[in-house]
């Protein structure tokens, strides 16, 4: 299901938050997203001003005739643009407010055209290679670890093994919103994941984290892939490639890996 502009431009700005480098251009239009959604948006006024103002004119208008200081009947016609101000100034404040309120809608779209074309290239590769160093970062740091190190055994043990099973948990959390991210900027449609090879072909490159699906389980022997304990068991692993693709990138490796495997099944077929 596709998600409001609004929810997105949303997201989007809270990329400043994650330690890539964004192009000049995008910060700049977060910047000014950011301060259109400060500006203030104004209640609609009350309605009937000028049926106020109207009443307040003709009880003021009662009481000079009757005080005698104005005739009854003037020569002139009734000056009633103490009517006409208070309906422009109604019409004037609904504007304000109907401005407002598209404003930020108005800013929404925009934010969300600037994250297209050569900009949005631009921070999927700063996303991607921000992935890349802290997958590098935490391959170092979970080859360090023991198996099975957990919480508790960091809390135990202190000193290196702590250090790594706390930096190793910081980087989770921080794949996981990166992931988020090239999604939100990418904004394709990944395939369908109908099978293990579709399913992993999201999270490790080469197509030997597939071999470790447990249908209909829908993990990985290293655990749910994302998890802290998926990390710390699959970064253990020389073979994989574990990377952050694109929907088109995730695509086109789909596509060979299972032509890869139609491959050798003919080629096995014919011996």
């Amino acid at each position: 299901m596709a998600i409001s502009d609004e929810y997105r431009a949303g997201k989007l700005a809270a990329l400043t938050q994650l330690d890539i480098a964004l192009p000049a251009t995008v910060r700049a239009a977060i910047t000014g997203y950011e301060a259109v959604l400060a500006l203030p948006v104004p209640d609609p006024p009350y309605p009937g001003a000028d049926r106020r103002a109207v009443t307040a004119l003709a009880d003021e208008l009662a009481r000079d005739a009757l005080t005698g200081k104005r005739p009854a009947a003037p020569a002139q016609p009734l000056d009633v643009s103490p009517v006409t101000r208070a309906r422009q100034d109604d019409q004037d404040a609904l504007d304000r407010a109907a401005v407002a309120r598209e404003l930020r809608a108005a800013a929404a779209v925009v934010l969300c055209q600037v994250f297209s074309g050569e900009n949005g290239r631009q921070v999927i590769a700063a996303i991607q290679a921000r992935h890349q160093a802290i997958v590098a970062d935490l391959v170092k740091r979970t080859r360090r670890l023991p198996p099975g190190a957990s919480e508790q055994t960091a809390l135990e043990t202190g000193g290196q093994h702590r250090a790594d099973f706390l930096a190793a948990r910081d980087a989770v959390a921080e794949l996981d919103r990166l992931r988020e991210a090239i999604r939100l900027v990418d904004y394709g449609t990944p395939p369908e994941p109908d099978d293990g090879v579709s399913f992993c072909s999201a999270w490790e490159r080469t197509g030997n984290l597939a071999g470790t699906w447990l249908a209909p389980a829908g993990v990985t022997t290293h655990g749910p892939p994302g998890s802290l304990e998926f990390y710390l068991s699959a970064a253990r692993v020389p073979e994989y490639d574990l990377w952050l693709p694109t929907a088109a990138e995730q695509s086109a490796r789909l596509a060979e890996l299972r032509a890869d495997r139609q491959a050798q099944r003919a080629r096995a077929a014919a011996l």
